[in-house]
């Protein structure tokens, strides 16, 4: 995510790069400055999801 890529460069098995911007756009406006967009939340649920299930073993 630090390095990124343009839109018009996203990968094939993408959908076309407007889609996949609008949806970006659309999950990471915030409702209010202070609060968290809904990217940041998934990305921190996964974040928290990551930490619980590293030690088990498949």
């Amino acid at each position: 995510m630090k390095t990124g890529c343009q839109w018009r460069q996203v990968p094939g098995d993408f959908p076309e790069w407007r889609s996949v911007y609008n949806y970006y756009k659309i999950w990471s406006t915030k409702a209010e400055p202070t609060a968290d967009s809904l990217l940041e939340q998934v990305l921190k649920k996964l974040s928290l999801l990551g930490e619980l299930t590293k030690d088990v073993q498949l």
